[in-house]
């Protein structure tokens, strides 16, 4: 139960980070192509796709060396599907080193949300509430503004 509690929390980091880029993207094209918005806003939100990108790497893995086979640091989801191994379809139980897994995996997590909430927090909510006082056009993530 535990480890499926992990998973869960895992698969909505990776959602919300899916989101925020496709967002943040969203956002640049929007201020590419409204000449009265500061290139400063077109940084900012650069620096927070980066930082988005850092931690789904570290969540889900290095798709560029996954695809070269290269190896690469062992993602959090990689290490979840480790564990994941040792309950399924298994009769003896969960072994010392899917226990390990599970182990690193919750921890490393709890890390990684914690700099997710604060990239959210400290730099994507400002960002949002700045291009709604520069009078940006609509972007999905963003309440609708009222006449």
């Amino acid at each position: 139960m535990q480890l499926g509690k992990l998973q869960r929390a895992v698969v909505g980091a990776q959602q919300n980070i899916i989101q925020t880029l496709q967002q943040l993207d969203e956002i640049k094209r929007v201020i590419n192509k409204t000449p009265a918005l500061a290139p400063a806003l077109y940084d900012r939100a650069e620096s927070i796709r980066l930082k988005l990108l850092d931690l789904q790497e570290h969540l889900t893995g290095d798709p560029i060396r996954a695809a070269r086979s290269q190896t690469s640091r062992v993602s959090i989801s990689s290490r979840v599907q480790t564990a994941l191994g040792g309950t399924l379809q298994q009769t003896y139980g969960p072994t010392r080193t899917h226990r390990a897994q599970y182990g690193i995996a919750l921890t490393e997590f709890k890390q990684l949300a914690a700099a997710l909430a604060k990239v959210l927090k400290t730099a994507y909510q400002p960002l949002l509430r700045d291009l709604d006082k520069a009078g940006a056009p609509w972007t999905a993530g963003r309440p609708v503004p009222r006449p």
